[in-house]
């Protein structure tokens, strides 16, 4: 059974890593990215939430092309997860048997969350093997009096790359009440809690102003309120399960691993009640603290189970080693049987989502990042969802759902603002929001939810042309232009724009042929056929 569930386990492994370079790069592994291009830049001017630059700082010197950047993280992930895989194994060894320690590092492994996101270039996966190397040293903390502030030190490290780390400390203000209920010297107890409180204040302090020092621009949003924002909008001001959908589908599609944590669960509460290692047990409920913030935490979407899950899944080995147990004093075949195919079905989803990735998702990714490279050697300000292009200044706000509906609050227009002070060059349509080929929003409603203001898309649509896939440059188009009949424009993105019309026109006075380079200036110009009628577009650039 080792042997098996080890193979199981190494099969899972590769196919995660051949996934790390087919799976399509999600648009905030672009946002995340883009912090480390800020902090190279010297413009990354917030402290909170971005002390992982540190750790992948490297990834501009792997290629010019984002994607490229972000698969060489995700491959540095991969190479973590196999630590974070050790460290599971080593928890669960002490409270169960080998084979139900490597199950429960298949259950978070294996995981459809954790396969599809385990790789992701976010803080989630970060977050969670700074949080086991904390639990493990907490949970050996007999070995050695140095456990303890190194595990306060790891914990800091996690809240220093998100501050939803928070939740992890209910796991570690339990144990502690497990050992002060349940260990004889209660006043050993308190100088360990307090030994790891002042070592986590104090490296948080520590980590939190040599990163702020680190940083070139100074911070433009106060920490505090940045803090409580993020409360009430996370926590504060939501419904009860807020992302009731992602929690059902991640029951549906892990319903055995489910049942495994919960029984283990179960147990654990029961031997709290009467067993005789009520501490252990205690310890274990522990490992569960964290999944109380589903009820309640608005962005428990799908790879927030990558951080929910790494200690929880423990729960589900010691019941399976309660199994295991039952069946070697009975040699039931039924127990097999159950954890047989269990280990079958998470086999199976770690080949079917890597199939399901075929052929490469990145490709159409990679070549619009290519293209806005090619046509512009140098970073030009653009506009698009979530830093496609990390090594360009974005303009605009994070079109993420939050940062949807913060726009919607402010309820005024910002686009033709926004163009006139920062000149962006192109966008790309990478939000449905965004896509100017789109119906308005008044013909179809429905059809993206996470819309722009009418008078916004109108303003894009007014200065950008299609230029390839998702791609658009600025620009202007005119349907059909009449000689002697001058059309009044406006352009508000200044440089040198290419002519294409089927005949020459006149420009503010000037004849222009098709294929001329007309240098425009902020303000109205005229257009105009010259002989016949035409249509006509001006593209940004010197025959891009």
């Amino acid at each position: 059974m080792e042997r098996s569930l080890a193979a199981v386990i190494v099969l899972v492994f590769a196919l995660a890593l051949l996934r790390a370079f087919v799976a399509n790069v999600n648009w905030d592994e672009f946002y995340y990215l883009s912090h480390v291009h800020a902090y190279r830049n010297g413009t990354l001017a917030f402290p909170l939430q971005t002390f992982s630059v540190h750790f992948f700082a490297w990834l501009p010197l792997v290629s010019e092309n984002e994607v490229e950047q972000i698969v060489a993280a995700r491959v540095a992930l991969w190479l973590l997860s196999v630590p974070a895989a050790i460290l599971i194994y080593k928890i669960a060894r002490s409270f169960c048997s080998r084979p139900a320690a490597l199950l429960s590092v298949l259950f978070y492994f294996g995981f459809s969350n954790v396969v599809d996101h385990g790789l992701s270039f976010r803080a989630d996966p970060l977050c969670a093997f700074f949080f086991l190397a904390s639990l493990y040293c907490l949970v050996r903390a007999e070995g050695s009096r140095f456990n303890v502030p190194l595990s306060a030190v790891f914990m800091a490290i996690a809240m220093m790359i998100s501050i939803k780390s928070v939740f992890y400390l209910g796991t570690i203000g339990t144990i502690f009440l497990a050992w002060w209920l349940f260990e004889p010297d209660r006043r050993a107890t308190v100088r360990k809690a307090m030994v790891f409180a002042l070592a986590f204040a104090g490296a948080g302090l520590v980590l939190y102003h040599l990163h702020a020092a680190a940083l070139a621009s100074a911070a433009t949003t106060e920490p505090a309120a940045f803090v409580k924002a993020v409360g009430n909008k996370t926590l504060v001001s939501v419904d009860v399960f807020p992302r009731l959908n992602t929690l059902l589908r991640a029951l549906v599609e892990n319903g055995p691993i489910w049942i495994f944590v919960m029984l283990g669960l179960a147990a654990a509460g029961c031997r709290l009640v009467e067993g005789p290692e009520r501490k252990a047990a205690l310890v274990l409920l522990a490992f569960a603290v964290p999944l109380l913030s589903l009820p309640f935490y608005r962005n428990a979407f799908v790879y927030f189970y990558v951080f929910l899950l790494p200690a929880a899944v423990i729960l589900g080995g010691t019941y399976a080693d309660r199994l295991l147990a039952r069946f070697r004093r009975s040699g039931s075949p039924v127990v097999l049987f159950a954890i047989a195919a269990t280990v079958v079905m998470i086999a199976g989803l770690a080949v079917g989502d890597y199939l399901k990735r075929l052929p490469d998702q990145t490709s159409a990714q990679r070549e619009t990042i290519d293209l806005a490279h090619h046509l512009f050697a140098e970073p030009v300000p653009y506009i698009d969802r979530n830093s496609m292009i990390a090594s360009f200044p974005k303009v605009g706000f994070f079109m993420s759902s939050w940062g949807m509906e913060n726009y919607w609050a402010r309820g005024r227009p910002v686009m033709a603002e926004l163009i006139r002070e920062r000149q962006p060059k192109f966008l790309i349509a990478n939000s449905c929001a965004l896509d100017l080929s789109r119906p308005s929003a008044d013909e179809t409603p429905r059809a993206c939810y996470l819309r722009l203001m009418d008078e916004d898309l109108a303003v894009l649509r007014g200065n950008f042309v299609h230029h390839w896939g998702a791609l658009y440059l600025a620009g202007k188009a005119f349907e059909r232009l009449v000689p002697g009949e001058p059309e009044g424009f406006e352009i508000l993105i200044a440089g040198t724009y290419t002519l294409e019309a089927a005949g020459s026109v006149v420009i503010d006075g000037t004849l222009r042929r098709p294929g001329e380079r007309v240098p425009l200036d902020r303000g109205r110009h005229r257009i105009a056929a010259l002989e016949r009628a035409t249509g006509a577009v001006l593209r940004f650039g010197d025959d891009p």
